[in-house]
């Protein structure tokens, strides 16, 4: 697989695994038109994931209950949409910035007079407002609210809307992905460890605060134009208990998580404990894949680079 081209065909992949299989064929041929190479790097890579064994043994019944929500975040993406214009408390919805795996993210904008401000608003899907759903979505409000760091999106305020979905008024974030900013940039490669010592200081004041982030990626490590770090998403992320240890672990159904097969460490995909290793993990497979280019795993022929 061309190295260069690997996180296309990894979106691809991904997107196309939280499909139903009746669907899959149709929309692969929209995203790789005329482009076959493209396609017969994606095929081969949805063929590999099924026929893998040891580290995806499990992914074939995995896959099915980790994306389900992702099947229902394609088909609500016009609902999503309508709401811009719609006021939630002081805020009115500007535009759709994205979705995550049971809710979406929109800019909006203060209106009632009292002071210009652009937040991020994350509002809970309808139809994904069950009762675990809430209680994840008020723990990554429990989670925000107890940590305050430069280099972390934070927490402004959340609430109920007036149809009972519970939202999160957050830090608007203007700025790229990790990878993105630096070559937009040029950075030199001391720059490039420079800011990634800084997403190193992060991620251990989450550990240090007894959070383990557990979707650590490019997408959810935004650098800013000022050139700060800023780490988000903490929806996934679980809240050690107090006494805990560096060995406390957590025991997680699939279908309650949601992460990204190419930065998902062993335990994830084969659902056993999580640690804050897991984040390391996670780390380990970004840090190679900023600093190379390329990814440290060719999952199709299943050996290491």
């Amino acid at each position: 697989m061309d190295s260069k081209n690997w996180e296309i065909v990894e979106e691809i992949v991904d997107t196309a695994l939280s499909l139903p299989e009746h669907k899959r064929a149709s929309y692969i041929n929209r995203q790789c038109a005329e482009q076959p190479d493209l396609k017969l790097q994606v095929t081969e890579l949805l063929q590999s994931i099924d026929d893998s064994e040891g580290f995806l043994d499990q992914f074939t019944s995995y896959k099915d209950q980790l994306l389900t929500d992702f099947n229902n975040e394609i088909d609500n993406i016009d609902s999503d949409s309508s709401l811009i214009g719609e006021k939630i408390g002081a805020y009115e919805i500007t535009e759709l910035l994205g979705h995550g795996g049971m809710g979406s993210v929109f800019l909006a904008e203060r209106k009632d007079g009292s002071f210009n401000h652009k937040v991020a608003l994350k509002l809970i899907r309808r139809g994904m407002d069950t009762p675990g759903n809430v209680a994840r979505f008020q723990r990554e409000r429990s989670i925000l609210a107890n940590l305050n760091h430069p280099n972390i999106s934070r927490l402004y305020s959340g609430g109920v809307t007036d149809d009972g979905l519970p939202y999160l008024i957050m830090e608007y974030i203007d700025g790229m992905p990790l990878n993105t900013y630096c070559k937009h940039h040029n950075c030199t490669f001391n720059e490039r460890l420079e800011l990634l010592h800084t997403v190193c200081q992060t991620v251990q004041y989450a550990h240090n605060n007894l959070v383990i982030h557990r979707d650590l990626k490019p997408e959810n490590i935004l650098v800013t134009k000022e050139g700060s770090i800023k780490i988000l998403d903490f929806g996934i992320a679980k809240l050690l208990e107090p006494e805990a240890t560096n060995e406390t672990v957590f025991q997680t159904r699939p279908s309650s998580r949601i992460l990204t097969l190419g930065y998902a460490a062993p335990e994830q995909v084969t659902n056993k404990a999580i640690t804050l290793a897991t984040d390391t993990y996670a780390l380990g497979v970004l840090f190679y894949t900023f600093l190379t280019e390329r990814h440290p795993f060719d999952l199709k022929k299943k050996k290491h680079y």
